[in-house]
């Protein structure tokens, strides 16, 4: 099972109930490195949940490399400052182009996914429909901001 290196401390609860909507995405967090030996991180696969309070991320299968539980992350409201599309031809990582999921020629031609900039930094999901995605969450979270 691959494993991400966290922020250290202890992250906020996930809300309770149901998500407002829910996404398949793969996401790379802005305080997420690479294990010990590794030049560059790989994309977390997994769910983004969006519900009234905070954004929830849960990894498929990625640990925490400190504590060896599945990656969960709680983006709170207040912390989201705005939401945008990637680029057409935008990367992952250096080696890895975003749009893995689409067809090559159209990754030069469409949007690959989204940004969600916080307090804490940017966090990139790869995903489809990242403009409306981007907009949803620009609109729930970052609105009048």
């Amino acid at each position: 099972m691959p494993e991400i290196e966290t922020a250290a401390g202890a992250a906020p609860a996930p809300p309770q109930g149901p998500a407002l909507e829910e996404w398949d995405v793969a996401a790379i967090g802005p305080d997420w490195r690479p294990p010990a030996g590794e030049s560059e991180l790989a994309p977390a696969h997994g769910r983004l949940a969006l519900h009234d309070d905070a954004l929830v991320f849960r990894a498929d299968d990625v640990t925490d490399r400190a504590t060896g539980a599945a990656v969960v992350a709680v983006i709170p409201a207040a912390a989201v400052t705005g939401a945008g599309p990637l680029s057409p031809g935008s990367r992952l990582t250096p080696t890895t182009p975003a749009g893995q999921w689409m067809p090559a020629p159209l990754r030069r031609l469409r949007c690959p996914g989204f940004t969600v900039t916080t307090t804490a930094g940017t966090w990139v999901f790869d995903a489809p429909k990242g403009v409306k995605r981007a907009e949803a969450v620009r609109r729930r979270y970052a609105a009048g901001r």
